[in-house]
């Protein structure tokens, strides 16, 4: 994952909530305020994983500040689907281990190629099963909400106005 992708999302997140309007600022803010009512649940942060260490710390970093906007008793973890760990599975095994019966994963992903479209979904198939009294959601991945185009233009006019 490149480092705007990732290391420096949360300005142009931050311009976008400015706006408090776009279907990027309602997706996200819809499945987390729901979680907000519920105690025992969690956001896992789904990417792909890499062999470059900084690229997965990066993922990690990122779960870490969205967790600092959400409200204070919804968890935030982070998983990948390979080859780093902690894999997408055990990233739900040990959220339902600490008793969160609601885990909403969000795809960080920009297109929906057969990791989002079968990888993701079939894990959580399987959790399902494993978990029958959980309730395990996937959200949109993230370039499928419609204000990606608005978050590169950002990115463009930073670039000009450096």
């Amino acid at each position: 994952m490149c480092r705007p992708c990732c290391g420096e999302l949360w300005p142009y997140i931050d311009r976008l909530n400015g706006f408090r309007s776009g279907r990027l600022f309602d997706v996200f803010m819809n499945s987390i305020s729901m979680m907000a009512e519920t105690t025992n649940a969690a956001v896992l942060l789904v990417a792909h994983g890499s062999r470059v260490r900084q690229s997965n710390s990066e993922v990690e970093s990122l779960a870490a500040r969205l967790a600092e906007r959400l409200a204070p008793n919804t968890m935030v973890s982070y998983a990948f689907l390979e080859p780093a760990l902690p894999s997408i599975p055990d990233a739900i095994d040990s959220l339902a281990r600490q008793g969160i019966q609601r885990i909403v994963l969000i795809p960080y992903f920009l297109s929906a190629g057969r990791h989002v479209s079968e990888d993701i979904p079939g894990l959580v198939a399987e959790a399902r099963e494993k978990y029958p009294d959980s309730s395990i959601e996937i959200t949109e991945h993230f370039g499928a909400v419609g204000d990606v185009p608005e978050l590169l233009s950002a990115m463009v006019s930073r670039v000009h106005a450096s």
